[in-house]
């Protein structure tokens, strides 16, 4: 589909998600066999910025990101430093996005172990590392 331009490299590998514990799989599998895009591509991460772009510019002023869960938290603030550099280096002031992680057997993985799956207090510092400043990473809430 030309509007929509990814090829096979654009995915990651078909593997099932048959584990809620393990971050690799949480992250890297495929959700009820829908294929994964590959966030660790800088080409996937431009193209999701430049659609988020694309919303805003036609009014959207913020968005929730559903199954945020199944995509590593460095994934996430990569993507979202392109969003802003898209932007013109700020966020808009009014802008705000959520973030669904919903929490089931893996919230020790997910909120309470210090690793790169975290969506707690190391997610904060992910965007930092990415970029964005305190008031950006106020702009981003996990729900």
């Amino acid at each position: 589909m030309p509007a929509v331009p990814y090829g096979p490299n654009d995915f990651h590998c078909a593997r099932p998600l048959n584990s809620w514990t393990d971050g690799f799989i949480l992250n890297y599998g495929w959700l009820v066999n829908l294929a994964d895009l590959n966030t660790e591509s800088e080409y996937v991460r431009q193209r999701i910025a430049d659609y988020f772009t694309d919303l805003i510019s036609i009014g959207f002023s913020g968005f929730r990101i559903d199954a945020a869960k199944h995509i590593s938290p460095t994934n996430l603030a990569a993507i979202l430093a392109k969003f802003k550099s898209n932007m013109g280096g700020s966020l808009p002031d009014d802008f705000i996005t959520y973030l669904e992680v919903i929490i089931g057997g893996e919230k020790d993985l997910l909120m309470c172990q210090s690793n790169p799956y975290n969506f707690g207090q190391n997610f904060a510092e992910f965007m930092k590392q990415a970029g964005l400043s305190d008031s950006d990473v106020n702009k981003v809430k996990i729900w």
